[in-house]
């Protein structure tokens, strides 16, 4: 879950919603699809050499949509720690992957801010980071840049919001 430099927080609100899809995961109902990509190409592969690829490098997906459901997945998992039976009861149930393969930079932003409509949406402000993410890492004396995601506001002398320099610049 950490693959993704342009995914957003964690989000801490909506406790009911969350609440609600644990409820459903115990219950084995169907969640919303998880987007997934990968940034291999896999056009000339069957589909036996895509699901080892896969496996392979299960630590280079990167969650487009559906971070704050895999969030919820492991947490279920996690508080259900004594009672194995229904661990795996719950790691049995099926979960619609939608894969992405062959990505680039540009077509994982785009699928991000298409994607990122549902329960909690992306907020404005971390979408024009996202947008502007190249310019997060120009070296500027004296000046820090802070995101969205970085969950602690500018307080010193030359520390800025990130989304409120690159507003200034587009105004």
């Amino acid at each position: 879950m950490e693959n993704n430099e342009f995914q957003r927080k964690r989000v801490k609100s909506s406790s009911s919603v969350y609440s609600l899809l644990k409820s459903d995961l115990q219950k084995g109902c169907l969640i919303p699809t998880i987007f997934l990509a990968l940034e291999e190409n896999t056009q000339e592969m069957t589909d036996n050499e895509i699901i080892q690829l896969i496996q392979n490098k299960k630590n280079k997906l990167i969650i487009l949509d559906g971070l704050q459901r895999s969030y919820t997945i492991c947490d279920l998992l996690n508080s259900l720690k004594d009672q194995p039976l229904l661990i795996e009861k719950v790691k049995k149930n099926p979960i619609r992957i939608e894969l992405y393969t062959g990505i680039n930079k540009i077509g994982i932003l785009y699928r991000m801010l298409t994607l990122n409509t549902g329960q909690t949406p992306m907020s404005i402000r971390h979408q024009i980071e996202i947008i502007y993410s190249d310019y997060i890492n120009q070296d500027i004396s004296g000046v820090k840049l802070i995101r969205d995601i970085d969950e602690f506001c500018p307080y010193n002398n030359g520390e800025y919001n990130f989304s409120d320099v690159i507003e200034g610049f587009i105004i």
